[in-house]
């Protein structure tokens, strides 16, 4: 299984059911199942919990960037050594390490 890391901006769009496309086997999507009525910490461990039953994670950014929850849930697959990928243009690539920096 494969966790989908992605804006919440992209949620229910044409972009979001584009990108699920492009994933394949059994995707896990975020949007849908994880409670987002809850307070960010919560709703950040309903993530973990999520990553924690995948293989992979594959991540997408707008316009090249990525909030702080998609950061965190990279981080996450890292600290738990799960394949990372970064879904961009129309291909996955297999990444093995970033650098987050802040852009304020």
């Amino acid at each position: 299984m494969t966790y989908y890391a992605h804006s919440i901006y992209k949620y229910n769009t044409d972009i979001e059911q584009y990108e699920l496309s492009l994933i394949p086997g059994k995707v896990i999507n975020p949007n849908g199942i994880v409670d987002q009525t809850k307070t960010e910490e919560e709703i950040m461990q309903q993530c973990y919990k999520l990553i924690d039953k995948c293989d992979a994670l594959v991540f997408s950014s707008v316009d090249g960037v990525i909030g702080r929850g998609v950061a965190g849930e990279i981080t996450h697959a890292f600290i738990r050594n799960k394949t990372v990928y970064y879904l961009h243009g129309n291909k996955l690539n297999k990444v093995k390490s970033i650098v987050i920096k802040p852009i304020w």
